[in-house]
């Protein structure tokens, strides 16, 4: 993605025609932050050197940019670069205010697909959806987990993907372990792709990495981990600030490839996990939803 800025090069008397600068745009994987990186700004144009004393570009086509939820202070950054490579830093102040009117209603359901009996391997899926109307924030933390019933199978733990290999796109296909798939009003398309375990984040079990990726490309990082009060638990750290109308994850099932292993009949009493949501505006939430299962005929 980029920008061509197009700009009529009038001086004085005369019309040296347009001047076309293009300017990347770089979208942060773990922030969804933007960065836009211009290409060298002419300093000479047929003969005539230019002497350039202000920059100014106005973003404003309707609905092209979008507020963030947070009201927390925060800058717009910028470097001036001079031909000789002096480098002056910019930066501007900037800070919202009603963020805290904004409602907070995510909706996480989670389902196992398989086997129910102790030992087996079933299959997971997890669905989180909002609102399709009203002004909400977006989720900033989420954790989930699971029941003491269910727990991980460190002996299906295989390859795993190391943080230079996710970077450079060339994970091994075995450190794949299901898929996610994420819609978002901002984008024509879902974001989708493999889910791996990678390695080289600082913890003691791998992290569970979501590469989403479509006409931009975001990575979702959840650590694993355990815990005596529930279990089996992922927590993902840090969402970007953007708005997400829904988002699946499902992690492979069977005996060689399940991750999650039974430790006793699901069958046997209702499931249900622990899940605990952050909001970019301050807000928290807090639900026990069941684990929908597939019991007998039922």
């Amino acid at each position: 993605l980029s920008l061509v800025i197009v700009t009529p090069a009038l001086a004085g008397p005369y019309d040296l025609g347009t001047v076309a600068v293009r300017a990347a745009l770089r979208v942060d994987p773990r922030t969804a932050a933007v960065s836009v990186v211009s290409d060298p700004i002419p300093t000479i144009l047929q003969g005539i050197p230019l002497d350039i004393r202000s920059l100014t570009i106005a973003i404003d086509r309707p609905g092209f940019t979008r507020n963030p939820t947070s009201c927390d202070p925060s800058a717009v950054g910028a470097e001036a670069i001079s031909p000789t490579g002096s480098v002056a830093a910019l930066s501007s102040r900037f800070q919202l205010s009603g963020c805290g009117r904004l409602g907070f209603e995510p909706k996480l359901q989670l389902a196992l697909r398989g086997a129910t009996g102790r030992s087996g391997h079933p299959a997971l899926k997890a669905t989180l959806t909002f609102p399709r109307k009203g002004s909400f924030a977006n989720i900033q933390r989420a954790q989930v987990g699971l029941p003491h019933s269910l727990f991980l199978d460190q002996g299906n733990i295989g390859a795993v993907c190391t943080q230079a290999r996710l970077q450079s796109r060339s994970c091994p296909p075995a450190s794949i372990y299901g898929r996610a798939k994420a819609w978002t009003p901002l984008l024509e398309k879902p974001l989708e792709g493999p889910v791996y375990l990678g390695v080289g984040y600082g913890h003691k079990l791998p992290d569970l990495v979501a590469d989403l990726d479509g006409q931009i490309r975001i990575l979702l990082n959840g650590r694993i981990d355990t815990t005596r009060r529930e279990g089996l638990r992922t927590t993902f750290e840090t969402v970007p600030d953007a708005p997400v109308s829904r988002f699946v994850l499902e992690l492979k099932g069977g005996k060689k490839f399940g991750l999650v292993e039974n430790s006793a009949n699901l069958c046997a009493r209702p499931q249900r996990a622990a899940v605990a949501f952050s909001a970019h505006n301050g807000r928290s939430l807090r639900q026990l939803p069941a684990i929908r299962r597939r019991c007998g005929k039922r």
